[in-house]
């Protein structure tokens, strides 16, 4: 896959400081067990090479809460503004530190975020999280994947650039209940989101600008039952390429990619591992393979993954609903219509059949039930 444009997070936080205000269903992330790509601001939209630009209100308008009355909570911020809408190619973060986290909104991601600001580190393009000898990368939409290695030395530590930012942005709504408990709000690109509940209210945000995600491959649709797949009477999957579907040939990895898989995935997994199935297939159709991999031993959410090269450094992108058990049925790579894909039938009373596909921007598997 092609790597995205670089850009320089030590220049973007030493660009922040000076500023003053800094320019720069929950899912708890963990804690460790283009050059003008990257600005972010705690007061007003900034965008890239230009001065902050502050809105009277966001596109919902003013919200005059006064003290809340009966049914309407009480809010820090009646008359928000909004980050403005960033320019073509960029992609906004919203950051919120509450309760020790930082709480983070990302355009495409399906999920906020709960991070360990200690731990998180943005570098222009993407959140770094450290994690078992190597990062845990929140990229473009919502792809995540791990990758080994020490986090850069030029990435801007979140928690440092939460605290140089020291307040709320005006783009930030705080609700408070009738329980006491505090209901944020983030007006990004002239649209209000919700960041959740918190029981003790945020004291600094910031807004990240990163490059907007871009393909270096091609895109497989998601597939449904309808698309071939054979269930028996009792609806479990069988072991079976769709109709229509082509094979791909099955080509392994050399000993040392396999032995450089290993190890990697023995420090992501925290223990020693052994590889149940493995084998190359070029999953996003960009001219080179990508390393499919499973193995057993350690522990992380999935046993399978996708290896993509950038750079010349591997990404594991995890792979749910994957897990080769010996006697048990092996992933089938093929090709339908207008994509490739990695299915696998699991075990169990009824058969759960998941296909592995590219979407765009990142590898993922998917149940077809």
């Amino acid at each position: 896959m092609r790597a995205p444009a670089l850009a320089c997070a030590a220049s973007f936080l030493t660009l922040a400081l000076a500023a003053g205000p800094l320019a720069c269903g929950e899912k708890d992330a963990g804690t460790p067990a283009s050059s003008a790509a990257a600005s972010a601001s705690a007061g007003a939209a900034t965008e890239a090479g230009g001065p902050p630009k502050a809105s009277g209100q966001d596109s919902a308008g003013p919200r005059d809460l006064g003290e809340g009355g009966a049914r309407r909570p009480k809010s820090n911020n009646p008359a928000p503004t909004s980050t403005g809408v960033p320019a073509a190619g960029l992609a906004p973060i919203a950051v919120v530190a509450a309760e020790g986290k930082a709480v983070v909104m990302a355009e495409g991601r399906r999920a906020t975020l709960r991070m360990d600001p200690a731990q998180t580190f943005w570098n222009g393009k993407e959140l770094l999280l450290r994690f078992h000898d190597g990062q845990r990368v929140y990229g473009p939409g919502d792809a995540t994947w791990w990758q080994p290695g020490e986090v850069p030395a030029s990435a801007a530590n979140i928690g440092a650039v939460l605290q140089a930012s020291g307040q709320l942005g005006t783009w930030l709504e705080v609700e408070t209940l009738q329980s006491g408990q505090h209901r944020v709000w983030a007006n990004i690109s002239g649209q209000r989101h919700r960041l959740g509940i918190v029981k003790q209210a945020p004291t600094a945000s910031v807004f990240l600008l990163a490059p907007a995600g871009t393909s270096g491959g091609t895109a497989s649709p998601r597939l449904g039952k309808a698309s071939g797949f054979q269930f028996d009477g009792a609806g479990a999957a069988q072991d079976a390429l769709p109709t229509e579907a082509e094979a791909v040939a099955e080509v392994a990895p050399d000993k040392a990619q396999a032995l450089a898989w290993k190890t990697d995935l023995a420090l992501l997994r925290g223990g020693a591992v052994e590889t149940t199935w493995s084998r190359m297939v070029d999953l996003d159709r960009d001219g080179q393979a990508e390393g499919l991999v499973c193995v057993s031993g350690g522990k992380d959410d999935q046993d399978c993954y996708v290896v993509d090269t950038v750079d010349g450094a591997p990404r594991y992108f995890g792979l749910t609903g994957f897990q080769v058990k010996a006697g048990g049925a092996q992933p089938r790579a093929f090709t339908y219509k207008d994509g490739t894909y990695l299915m696998l039938v699991a075990g169990g009373e009824k058969s759960a059949l998941w296909v592995a596909r590219y979407d765009g921007t990142r590898f993922l598997s998917e149940g077809v039930r």
